[in-house]
């Protein structure tokens, strides 16, 4: 109740007019006179101190002291105004605008324009004004040009109340929509689908009603429709009406935040959709382009909505932070928010956004140990977002990510992921029970049933275990598409399902058409959608080679499926330059391709050397893969018999592929098959030789040798046996031609091989 330091609502006694404003004054005559060293109105008498609180506007304060800061002299003036609305609203939009001023951003508030205070000089001046009015309208009465302008005038101010208005009840809509959605998320868990129909409906009533407004209603329309997009998660939708809303001439900071946000979504879904459709080259190569399309104007949108009052200021700068890769700081303002704003569950989603990027890219880096610290900071910021959002999908589904991705990690690891796969499953059925109609859990359902079948497939789980899993898979998959049938991951999923199926019961000799024809039309479709997949088209391939099997077992030409199936495998490598896995499949392709052509009176050898290309590609990737030097050697030799059969010299590349094979003994001595593929080498050396006439002797020992240490690591396996006895006779006949029966693959399974989903190969 001092005078000095009263509200004119206050001094003029309108008990009911006060409100928080009205402290929000006296704040502000608080740090004017801490800042001055007086407070705004003096004087030895107090009703001369009421009637200046009344009627006149306090000395600015940089007259006072020219070393303040102009941004706090707008905000202690946007305190003092003699009107509430032009007030900050709150204490808490005062502090948070004097926490712009100590940040060096830009403050809210802002100068009053010279069309306010005239109309607040004739407000308080009303005889005076009258008077003026008068004689100008007496000018104009002698000027028709005058006339017209006052008319125009008069049509362009009710053109701008309208204007106004418009945007009033656009904000409320506004308002109502994103708080009916919040109060639907924070409720206990349940499909919330009943309610959005409902926030839809008055979407679709606020468009009739804005569009009967008419004129200068069409941007704000667009604006209230992407805002309510945004709140239902529609973030395709809400960047259309967004973008409509600006090309219309909204200018809003509210605009730019809800810009930001959308782009933020699109760019971290498009992100994970890159992770999911190629290896790690792939992935960083799409991650610049993404970077340009979504994250840079992102940012921008983001740093111009500064100033907005929808969210509090530590969210935003988080939102930024997270943007700009500062992860630190983003995790700082994610909890000063959380502590400040407890019902914003945005912000510990934001923290368990931050840990899983920072996870990815640990594991990117090769660190699983600093991966592994991340996961777990991010499944408890995520479960401490659920706690308050406890209906919101978008929660589950990132939870569900973070267990799939611990899973992933698991089993590239050796390690047990069935507690991961429990974990998954369960967010993934929270994420369908909030949205029953969405097909992201079942999508997330689907990839974690592939690594828990991958981990059992490598592990020596037993075949119904495995086959039931991949079938948890694909029905998971199945399920997600019924509900977004153009997801080109929920197909791509299902149908590696379906391939593995068919590869699993195939080695049983049952029948697998019906497996084969849904793993194809999944993949198929895939593509379709999404025609720069890499895996797809490498999947498709391999779908295609084990049709190409299941055709032969039929006594069927696959010479088609197989020229085919390296047409999609290629395809991959030519959109993953470095997709070491394609480059392996197409050399075994090449390689079935070559024995088909072979059966049928052909010549082989394009096809192999086609094979030995491929493999050698791979290998300037990867000069450590086992696969590609396994390929490589199984292509030269079967080269090599082919020049043996046609009486021509094949030992070249024959002890190419010695070589080959040598390398993989050096990474691991202890794998029978590659003894076993030497001995086989060179035996077919010594064939070579005894062709010439020369002496084979010593080829034939150390075939031998390998034949032993074949036999020693695996005692008396087939293999090993036969290629005993092949050597017998080899001896016996003393460097007589013998039948040379084709090499065996080194990756006669290399379909089914590959750890290649959400990773590194």
């Amino acid at each position: 109740g001092t005078p000095a330091y009263m509200s004119p609502e206050q001094a003029r006694g309108e008990g009911r007019g006060m409100d928080r404003r009205t402290d929000v004054y006296s704040l502000g005559a608080t740090l004017y006179d801490l800042l001055a060293g007086g407070p705004p109105f003096e004087d030895s008498q107090l009703a001369q101190v009421l009637m200046k609180v009344l009627d006149e506007v306090p000395k600015p304060l940089r007259e006072r002291d020219a070393g303040i800061p102009q941004a706090l002299e707008l905000v202690v003036a946007k305190c003092l105004n003699k009107e509430p609305a032009q007030r900050y609203a709150t204490a808490l939009a005062l502090a948070e605008d004097l926490d712009r001023f100590l940040l060096q951003q830009r403050v809210v508030a802002r100068r009053l324009s010279v069309g306010y205070r005239l109309r607040y000089f004739a407000r308080r001046n009303r005889a005076l004004t009258g008077s003026m009015l008068a004689l100008l309208l007496s000018v104009l009465c002698f000027v028709g040009y005058g006339v017209r302008t006052a008319i125009v005038a008069a049509r362009n101010d009710a053109r701008a109340r309208r204007q106004t208005v418009l945007a009033q009840r656009m904000g409320q809509a506004v308002k109502d929509l994103e708080w009916r959605m919040r109060s639907v998320y924070l409720v206990p868990l349940h499909d919330t689908e009943a309610e959005k129909a409902e926030v839809r409906a008055r979407m679709a009533r606020l468009r009739d009603e804005l569009q009967e407004a008419g004129e200068g209603g069409a941007g704000l329309q667009h604006y209230a429709l992407g805002r309510g997009h945004l709140t239902l998660h529609e973030f395709d939708a809400a960047y259309r009406e967004l973008m409509q809303a600006q090309a219309l001439g909204v200018r809003e900071p509210e605009l730019d935040y809800a810009l930001g946000r959308v782009l933020g979504e699109k760019y971290r879904r498009a992100l994970d959709a890159a992770r999911r459709s190629g290896d790690t080259s792939f992935f960083q190569a799409r991650k610049q382009e993404l970077e340009q399309t979504y994250l840079v104007p992102a940012r921008l949108y983001l740093s111009r909505s500064r100033g907005q009052q929808a969210i509090p200021t530590s969210y935003l700068e988080g939102l930024i932070d997270f943007y700009h890769e500062r992860y630190d700081a983003a995790l700082l303002h994610a909890d000063f928010a959380a502590r400040g704003a407890t019902w914003l569950y945005e912000a510990p989603q934001l923290a368990g956004d931050v840990y899983l990027a920072q996870a990815l890219s640990a594991r990117d880096a090769g660190d699983e140990k600093q991966a592994e610290k991340a996961f777990v900071r991010a499944v408890a910021s995520y479960e401490r977002a659920a706690e308050i959002g406890r209906s919101d999908p978008m929660i589950y589904e990132a939870l569900a990510e973070v267990w799939v991705r611990r899973e992933e990690g698991e089993v590239l690891l050796g390690r047990d992921p069935s507690a991961s796969l429990e974990h998954a499953l369960a967010a993934a059925a929270q994420a369908n029970a909030a949205a029953r109609t969405e097909s992201a859990g079942y999508t997330k359902k689907a990839f974690a049933y592939y690594f828990a079948a991958q981990f059992a497939q490598q592990h020596g789980g037993s075949d119904a275990e495995v086959q039931r899993l991949y079938r948890a898979q694909a029905a998971s998959g199945a399920q997600a598409l019924v509900y977004q049938p153009t997801d080109a991951f929920a197909h791509e999923v299902t149908g590696m399902a379906y391939l593995r199926l068919a590869e699993q019961l195939g080695e049983k000799a049952t029948a697998v058409g019906n497996e084969l024809a849904q793993s194809r039309s999944h993949l198929k479709e895939a593509i379709r959608l999404n025609p720069t997949f890499p895996w797809a088209y490498n999947d498709y391939g391999l779908a295609l080679g084990v049709a190409a099997e299941e055709a032969k077992r039929q006594g069927h030409d696959a010479r088609a499926l197989l020229r085919e199936a390296i047409e999609m495998t290629e395809k991959a490598s030519v959109l993953d330059a470095r997709y070491v896995i394609a480059f392996t499949n197409t050399s075994l392709l090449a390689q079935e391709l070559a024995a088909s052509e072979q059966l049928h009176g052909e010549s082989p050898m394009g096809n192999l050397d086609k094979a030995i290309v491929w493999a050698e590609r791979a290998l300037q990737i990867h000069a450590q893969h086992p696969l590609a030097h396994g390929n490589a050697s199984a292509a030269l030799l079967a080269k090599s018999a082919h020049l043996l059969a046609l009486r021509q010299d094949g030992r070249e590349p024959a002890w190419a592929a010695v070589a080959h094979l040598q390398a993989i003994g050096r990474m691991d001595p202890t794998m029978p098959l590659v003894h076993a593929e030497l001995a086989r080498a060179y035996l077919l050396l010594a064939q070579h030789e005894a062709r010439l006439g020369n002496d084979a002797a010593a080829l034939l020992d150390r075939a031998g040798q390998q034949v032993a240490s074949c036999l020693r690591l695996v005692g008396g396996a087939k293999d090993c046996a036969a290629l005993q006895q092949l050597l017998r006779a080899e001896k016996r006949k003393a460097g007589k031609k013998i039948a040379q029966p084709l090499p065996k693959r080194l990756t006669a399974r290399v379909h089914g091989e590959e750890v290649r989903r959400h990773g590194d190969s």
